[in-house]
């Protein structure tokens, strides 16, 4: 009850796992062995840049002494 160790639930899921591959090879099931992962490199990135397809920046965002310049010019209007 109290004190007792709990049970590990991989134990038994091991034990079903390997009832099931002595099952397989006893029916008469053969393993066959496949190709493994290839791993292929992505190609090299060029180093040319095309002006076209730069970028453009961000506008920076207006500093607060400049907000209040606008604020003053829109309450005139």
């Amino acid at each position: 009850m109290i004190g007792e160790p709990i049970p590990d639930p991989r134990l038994q899921v091991l034990e079903q796992l390997n009832a099931s591959i002595d099952k397989f090879f006893a029916a008469g099931g053969q393993a066959t062995e496949v190709e493994g992962f290839r791993n292929t490199p992505l190609p090299a990135r060029s180093t040319t840049v095309d002006p076209e397809t730069i970028l453009k920046r961000r506008r920076r965002r207006p500093s607060t002494a400049e907000r209040a310049v606008l604020r003053r010019l829109a309450e005139d209007l």
